[in-house]
């Protein structure tokens, strides 16, 4: 009988494959602030490719609740930093973002209080 080394055990090993469902099962997630404002729904992802890891979510304008964010006509939308999703499930979680109502978004870093 051969045992197998679990790190070879392809039902435990992360392959690319894995990257890609966790980019692809972001697309289209609601995002919400902890303290349960909507945000928007999660258009792409941003990639830091010297990392490789996910740098942002692209929120579009047209996806953006007017009660999180005023967009000014032309621009595209917002990018918000991924180090301020606290979890992902069936909706995305950040942190808690300042007050942007009557103020420009564009494609541009969100503001968000950061607990770090």
């Amino acid at each position: 009988m051969e045992t197998q080394n679990p790190s070879h055990d392809p039902q435990t090993q992360h392959t690319e494959n894995d990257d890609l469902d966790v980019i692809t099962s972001l697309v289209n997630r609601e995002i919400y602030t902890l303290s349960g404002l909507f945000v928007g729904s999660v258009h792409d992802v941003q990639l830091d490719f010297n990392s490789l890891e996910i740098s942002h979510l692209v929120v579009r304008a047209e996806d953006i609740n007017p009660d999180a964010y005023s967009i000014q006509s032309g621009k595209d939308g917002v990018l918000i930093p991924y180090r301020w999703v606290r979890s992902v499930g069936d909706i995305v979680l950040i942190n808690d973002i300042g007050p942007r109502k009557n103020q420009s978004a564009s494609v541009d870093e969100a503001y968000a209080q950061q607990d770090d």
